[in-house]
C-alpha cells in the first residue's frame, strides 16, 4: 500500500500556506492520496476550482466518496 508523505497536518498547513493560494484560483493536485489536502483547497477554492487525481484508483475510491 502506497502512502501519502504528507501525512502531518502541521506539514500540510505548511504547504498549503507556501501555496498561497486565494478565492478564484484552480488548483490540480497531482496524488490525492487520503484526499485531505484536497478536501482543504475545495473548502477554500470551492469544490469547482480544485482537481485532484492519482494514477492508482483504487487509491481514490474512499477520498472520492467523502
Amino acid at each position: 500500500m502506497r502512502r501519502s508523505s504528507s501525512t502531518q497536518p502541521s506539514l500540510m498547513s505548511l504547504m498549503l500556506h507556501a501555496l498561497d493560494v486565494h478565492a478564484g484560483n484552480r488548483v490540480l493536485e497531482i496524488g490525492t492520496g487520503t484526499g485531505y489536502n484536497a478536501a482543504l483547497l475545495c473548502h477554500r477554492l470551492g469544490d469547482a476550482n480544485v482537481t485532484s487525481i492519482d494514477v492508482n484508483s483504487e487509491l481514490v475510491t474512499g477520498p472520492a466518496a467523502r
